[in-house]
């Protein structure tokens, strides 16, 4: 972990103190950990399929199965992700709109800017427009959210990516939320099963 510290220039311990990672042990990934913490979350919730990108994780995905799960292949392609990332955005962005306390501004005249966990909060004449899919407060959320980039190609199909430099890939750059995110828009939006997926995204209530 030291070693990563420094060269992800990432502090992977405090996070991992805080709650936010989960550290195995090793130089490689553990995924009897991973399979394992999955299986758990079937405990508290109520598992319907589990969405990845079996490209990298096959192995993974045939013991998931094994053991009951339903799981599903989202490849990361620009034709699985396009319609995802689009539908993330509207939500995020949202157009929910009611008026705030009062705030104080910073510089003493008109109307205060305020961001918090939910992303972008714009004060507007009195009135607090904020958008209809949120996320709590993770810092390895916000910085795979900062790592993460837009490519599109020449129909205007988009996918998320590393951040490049140059031309590139930085690979000390995690986008692993973000994926699993979008992944999850993918499936979501066309759910046919009796709960309306669509109705509790656009719930009031309904975070990430």
């Amino acid at each position: 972990m030291q070693e990563r510290i420094e060269k992800d220039r990432v502090p992977y311990d405090r996070w991992e103190k805080a709650g936010w990672l989960t550290v195995t042990e090793g130089n490689v990934v553990d995924y009897t950990v991973i399979r394992e913490t999955i299986l758990e979350a079937q405990r508290y919730y109520k598992v319907i399929e589990l969405d990845a990108d079996r490209a990298f994780a096959t192995m993974l995905i045939q013991e998931l199965e094994q053991a009951g799960m339903v799981c599903v292949d989202v490849p990361q392609t620009f034709v699985s992700l396009t319609d995802a990332m689009n539908q993330t955005e509207v939500l995020l962005k949202g157009s929910t709109a009611f008026t705030p306390p009062p705030a104080q501004s910073t510089d003493g005249e008109g109307d205060a800017e305020e961001k918090d966990w939910r992303g972008e909060i714009k004060l507007i004449k009195g009135r607090m427009i904020q958008g209809r899919m949120t996320h709590e407060a993770s810092p390895v959320a916000r910085w795979c959210f900062g790592n993460t980039a837009i490519a599109q190609n020449g129909q205007g199909f988009i996918k998320f990516v590393k951040e490049h430099k140059g031309k590139s890939v930085l690979r000390t750059k995690r986008i692993d939320l973000v994926a699993a995110w979008i992944n999850a828009m993918a499936r979501a939006r066309f759910y046919a099963g009796s709960v309306d997926i669509s109705a509790q995204i656009l719930d009031e209530d309904w975070g990430m």
